[in-house]
């Protein structure tokens, strides 16, 4: 009785959750959508007078999934991601701002440090591209840093060579030196202006 009890807890909470989420109605309309295709497919098959393995003249593009038996298929379990348990509070004085720092910096790309870095690269040089920024300002966040600055690149797009391309180097934590090439980007003043 314990088991049936715990199942049908777990049923119960499933369906709530599964109800007062936009899931029930997205279903609900894909079944509605199901039943007016059919209808459409059986009204366009009576009033016409072509067989079923009749050769089309329109060729017909294969889809790249593969189909499988019904059975294979996994029900999803919306109780799954609900989450339980209770956020643990945070105490203030248990953590000091560095330390807090430096767990924002693993997660979270530095913008306002690339900032500087391209500011930094473009009033000593010039314009400069990605590369030579990395060169002036080695890359405190490894890959992340040479991510950000192609994303602020793309940002703040300037006319480029479209086949041209430039190898970066940084440096891993453990101290493997890793190279990628990418396109050439370059920075200058209205970037600048722009950051």
């Amino acid at each position: 009785s314990f088991e049936v009890n715990q199942t049908m807890t777990g049923l119960a909470r499933s369906l709530r959750n599964y109800v007062s989420s936009e899931q029930f109605a997205e279903d609900r309309r894909m079944i509605e959508l199901l039943r007016e295709a059919r209808g459409m497919a059986i009204d366009a098959a009576q009033a016409s007078e072509l067989k079923a393995f009749h050769r089309m003249e329109t060729p017909l593009q294969r889809i790249g999934m593969s189909i499988h038996s019904v059975s294979r298929i996994h029900l999803a379990n919306p109780g799954r991601e609900v989450v339980e348990e209770a956020p643990e509070a945070f105490q203030p004085g248990q953590e000091n701002a560095e330390t807090l720092y430096e767990l924002v910096r693993e997660s979270e790309i530095d913008f306002e440090e690339l900032h500087g870095a391209i500011r930094g690269a473009v009033g000593k040089a010039g314009p400069c591209t990605i590369g030579q920024v990395l060169q002036a300002y080695p890359p405190t966040q490894g890959l992340a840093s040479v991510v950000g600055l192609v994303h602020i690149a793309d940002q703040h797009p300037l006319p480029t060579l479209h086949d041209d391309h430039e190898k970066v180097t940084w440096t891993e934590e453990d101290g493997t030196i890793r190279a990628a090439y990418i396109p050439t980007m370059y920075f200058d003043s209205t970037t600048v202006e722009e950051l």
